[in-house]
């Protein structure tokens, strides 16, 4: 790295980190559409490592970048943000350039929208134990939670749920309005 190449370096390091957000997204985006609760909690732990790789990588940077400013001239939080902001700005021009790519002409957005509605509404019809106690499974069910968190709770505690957290009227979308999802009233 020289001090002249200012952009020179902000491009190349934002390709690095660019290049592992792009390859994140795309495997995050199979993972979520995959409707399967152990790929949801490996996406969890995926998306921590790359939140602390990322940080590291920026933080790594910009050290390697104030190494280049001896002590007399110094190296201001302004010069280390302004570079941070420059990497950080190509590294989003490559993930959003990968991201419409695959999206849109790799994999079509309203089929990538059909696939992500059917993997969420799947996966509410499980429920949390898996044993299809939730919404559209159990819809002669007294559950009123998607999920089944508060009668979980309930029974943990040895009473029932004294408060019911998902009523359709919360939710705009057609599912959750439609006849086929019975909720149970207070």
């Amino acid at each position: 790295m020289e001090k002249q190449n200012f952009w020179n370096d902000a491009a190349k390091c934002g390709a690095i980190i660019g290049a592992i957000l792009a390859v994140s997204m795309v495997l995050e985006t199979m993972m979520t559409l995959s409707g399967s609760m152990k790929y949801y909690a490996l996406m969890t732990v995926e998306w921590i490592g790359v939140v602390v790789l990322h940080y590291y990588l920026l933080h790594r940077f910009t050290r390697n970048r104030s190494k280049l400013y001896s002590a007399e001239e110094g190296f201001s939080f302004g010069q280390g943000y302004l570079f941070v902001l420059a990497v950080s700005a190509f590294a989003g021009v490559i993930v959003g350039g990968v991201q419409y790519i695959y999206l849109h002409l790799i994999m079509g957005y309203s089929n990538y929208t059909s696939r992500l509605v059917e993997a969420l509404t799947d996966m509410m019809a499980l429920g949390v134990d898996g044993v299809g106690d939730g919404p559209v499974a159990g819809a002669d069910s007294d559950r009123a939670c998607p999920l089944g968190a508060c009668d979980r709770l309930g029974r943990y505690l040895g009473k029932p749920a004294l408060r019911r957290c998902f009523r359709p009227y919360h939710c705009r979308c057609a599912f959750a309005r439609s006849a086929a999802v019975r909720y149970a009233g207070r």
